[in-house]
């Protein structure tokens, strides 16, 4: 990671432990993938116009992009392509939003890691209740910038930058 002018060689985070509905609708913990991430409209400092948002993302090596809820587009007051794009989930075919959103790494105690613009997919509706409590960070743009080594055996998530200047 390139730590404005210091070098380390990677950065490792434990799994969190996040809710998930079991088949008769009772919230259990499972330990994922996820690392905190700050979102914004603009990469400059946060004010008024360019707000911040931080919340969890899951590493999702199997997204082709990112997926951020409707919610966090329109408070983060992002420029939203509404015209439809039809995508192939799991679930199906569904009908999506595009945006470019910055993201970062906050670190405590540290500068935070700049990842840059990224291009989502935004749902074109609001999350349900069952929503969960974090977004998608897929490959595009992320994985990108990254050697990224998820680690079920450790639970850990290994980031090395391999963004060259």
């Amino acid at each position: 990671m390139v730590d404005r002018g210091r070098q380390t060689d990677k950065i490792v985070f434990k799994y969190k432990a996040l809710p998930r509905w079991d088949n008769k609708g009772n919230s259990v913990k499972v330990k994922k993938p996820v690392i905190e991430v700050t979102f914004r409209k603009f990469s400059e400092s946060k004010d008024e116009n360019n707000r911040e948002v931080r919340v969890l993302a899951l590493i999702d090596s199997g997204a082709d992009i990112s997926f951020i809820p409707l919610e966090i587009a329109q408070t983060l007051r992002l420029d939203v392509d509404q015209s439809e794009t039809k995508i192939l989930t799991i679930a199906g075919i569904a009908s999506v939003y595009q945006t470019k959103v910055h993201v970062e790494i906050p670190r405590k105690g540290k500068l935070p890691i700049d990842i840059g613009m990224i291009h989502a997919d935004v749902m074109p509706h609001e999350s349900g209740e069952h929503a969960p409590d974090y977004i998608i960070l897929g490959r595009k743009d992320f994985f990108e910038k990254f050697e990224v080594t998820i680690n079920e055996t450790a639970q850990t998530i290994i980031l090395r930058d391999i963004h060259k200047d």
